[in-house]
């Protein structure tokens, strides 16, 4: 019986309200500039640069530590020699996980039948074999090559012929007397150190003011501790952005918000910067003794495509010094926090996770205000299309002498 054809629908005409949920598009995320997997276009960007993996001091040589990274799964260990090494999580021989593997002095070693692996993957033993194993050579293990710098580890896990030399950072170089490097991992978004949603919703937020504007400072009152001390709204919010410029850098795309400085004349600009593909620089919003001094800069790093991680680094002086620069929900962190009173005090974690797994681009409607949302995922596309058309890549560097990269986000308080 044909359900449909039985019932009485009426005809549409000038008075029908159109537009409901029925009518909606189907659900699209933007493939290309979210997917990470190797061979997709984002997936073959990301692997021309390196990424933290993980802090120095969290691998030791007692047990390798499993990484998904790219969408690859992975072991990091370090050998008694203290060399980092990062690998193909399932052995070369059958397959079984190196993560249940023997940390030796020399490499890792299969709990299956003691295949041993040095850290860039070479076969030197196999146990059950005379003499080690003749053949042991044609067996290497995947691996990446990893290099530690500020405290971190870093893996490169693009092309070999296209690796380029591990950058530096002018905010990171030249320690002062009593300054040492903390490490932040997803800071203000909760306990875990994964994030379940894709690293682009996350990233295009540091060139989006209007969100710290309104969730941070108005629906809110203040969420970021110290904010209050150098930023306020105005008394409309829907003036904001005319205080708010967005610009292409050398080294990717920034914004700068000027806003009054609570109980004075003066006024603050705030300089936030993202530097491609997944770098980013936010001030130090906190120790504004040294205004105009930038100490720290964090990377979105993809696990997959729809999880990721953020690995945050700062010059400090005081243990808890960059942690603390998290968003409170009524003065409380995140994880201190129940259901409803996240919901009466959300934070970036509540609006970017439910924008999906992926974000759901087909259904966006820009604004004006998401102009830097905007710049930035045409730059992104820029920098698809100079990698397939073989071109110089912005932020990646062959010579081992070249100067650190300069870093422009900033806060400074204007006359």
């Amino acid at each position: 019986m044909n359900i449909a054809g039985s019932m009485n629908v009426p005809a549409s005409d000038s008075s029908t309200d159109r537009g409901t949920a029925y009518e909606f598009a189907p659900a699209q995320h933007d493939p290309v500039l979210t997917e990470v997997g190797r061979g997709t276009p984002m997936g073959e960007l990301m692997r021309r640069y390196w990424h933290p993996v993980a802090p120095s001091a969290s691998v030791t040589s007692e047990l390798p530590q499993r990484m998904r990274i790219l969408g690859e799964n992975l072991v990091l260990f370090r050998d008694h020699a203290g060399r980092p090494g990062l690998l193909a999580e399932n052995c070369r021989h059958r397959g079984s996980s190196l993560f249940f593997g023997r940390i030796e002095p020399d490499g890792l070693r299969c709990c299956y039948h003691g295949w041993k692996f040095d850290v860039q993957g070479h076969c030197i033993d196999q146990a059950c074999e005379i003499d080690g194993g003749a053949r042991r050579d044609l067996a290497r293990q995947p691996w990446y090559p990893v290099e530690e710098r500020y405290g971190l580890i870093f893996a490169y896990m693009g092309p070999p012929d296209k690796k380029p030399v591990l950058p530096r950072w002018s905010v990171l170089e030249s320690l002062e007397e009593g300054e040492f490097y903390e490490i932040s991992l997803n800071p203000g978004y909760g306990d875990g150190e994964i994030l379940p949603f894709n690293w682009l919703q996350s990233y295009e937020n540091t060139q989006d003011p209007l969100h710290a504007a309104w969730l941070h400072l108005e629906h809110n009152e203040n969420q970021h501790f110290g904010t209050e001390r150098i930023i306020r709204n105005g008394p409309d919010t829907h003036e904001i952005i005319k205080d708010i410029t967005w610009g292409e850098t050398p080294l990717g795309v920034r914004y700068t918000r000027t806003s009054p400085v609570p109980n004075s004349d003066k006024r603050a600009a705030f300089t936030v910067e993202a530097i491609l593909p997944h770098v980013f620089s936010v001030p130090n919003y906190i120790d504004q003794s040294r205004p105009g001094r930038q100490d720290q800069i964090g990377w979105h790093v993809p696990v997959d495509d729809t999880h990721f991680r953020i690995i945050q680094v700062a010059r400090v002086r005081n243990k808890g010094d960059l942690i603390d620069r998290v968003a409170l929900h009524n003065e409380k962190k995140w994880s201190e926090c129940t259901n409803e009173e996240l919901q009466r005090c959300p934070g970036d974690f509540e609006a970017q996770a439910t924008q999906g797994p992926i974000a759901i681009h087909a259904h966006e409607r820009l604004v004006p205000s998401d102009q830097g949302v905007i710049l930035l995922r045409r730059k992104l596309r820029a920098l698809l299309a100079d990698m397939e058309a073989g071109r110089d890549l912005i932020n990646v560097s062959f010579d081992a002498t070249a100067a650190p990269i300069e870093v422009n986000a900033r806060l400074e308080i204007l006359a």
